[in-house]
């Protein structure tokens, strides 16, 4: 007892590294690109670029409560559910098993020097996807840190943590030209101006509940609230105040 309370001894945790941690994450890259000069001194590029990453590591805790399949394969954990293996508390899996897949449309106009101006323009339209996008909730803010369910990897499979939908970057040079001129036009001689503009969309983020509502013991909460039926999965309101 501990005052008037009984004393009941935690379980003992444990931590484990699935047998082919020793596979490195890999990635295929591959690009199609199409370049054409529009005057002497304008090119214009297009190029898709894509990729596909594999053996990615993810977090995940093997010994929840034991579930209950109803319909549909929904996992339903009944109060008071025995671990899988009652023996041991929590876990912390670590595997390498999980995906990633990278789709862009890549497009810029760049102006080579000509009458002392140089500028370039990029702008990107991509889609990131992965099962895992960390397993430190530092390298990635706004998403779970752990598998929810860790049977179903493709459950947990969607935007990543990194998708940046839209990005634009426009910078330019420009060297002026009155070198040798006296008067006014000397002091503004021999200077360089130039300006950069990156606009980018905003990165998504993982609703989660906050805490263990689906009671399945899992040391990291993973658990994500279920969509209203009907309801849009990317809801834009118009502002932050018409969310809350």
């Amino acid at each position: 007892y501990i005052g008037d309370k009984p004393f009941i001894p935690q379980l003992p945790p444990y931590r484990f590294i699935d047998h082919s941690i020793g596979l490195r994450g890999t990635r295929l890259r591959y690009s199609l690109s199409f370049e054409r000069q529009i005057t002497a001194n304008t090119a214009l590029n297009l190029s898709y670029v894509g990729s596909h990453s594999y053996h990615l590591t993810r977090q995940s805790d093997p010994n929840t409560a034991r579930p209950q399949i109803l319909d549909g394969g929904t996992l339903f954990y009944p109060a008071n559910s025995p671990r899988k293996q009652p023996a041991l508390g929590s876990g912390r899996l670590i595997s390498t098993d999980a995906n990633a897949f990278y789709h862009s449309l890549q497009f810029d106009v760049t102006q080579r020097l000509s009458h002392g101006l140089r500028a370039k323009l990029s702008f990107t339209y991509a889609k990131n996807i992965d099962e895992a996008s960390n397993t430190l909730s530092l390298h990635a803010t706004g998403n779970s840190n752990s598998t929810q369910n860790p049977m179903n990897l493709k459950g947990d499979r969607g935007l990543s943590a990194f998708d940046v939908r839209r990005n634009l970057v426009a910078n330019f040079t420009y060297d002026s030209p009155w070198v040798a001129a006296k008067g006014m036009k000397g002091w503004l001689g021999g200077w360089q101006w130039g300006g950069v503009l990156a606009a980018s969309d905003g990165t998504p983020f993982t609703a989660l509940t906050g805490f263990n509502n689906s009671r399945d013991l899992a040391q990291s909460i993973s658990d994500r609230p279920n969509l209203r039926p009907g309801a849009s999965k990317n809801p834009v309101l118009g502002g932050p105040a018409r969310y809350y």
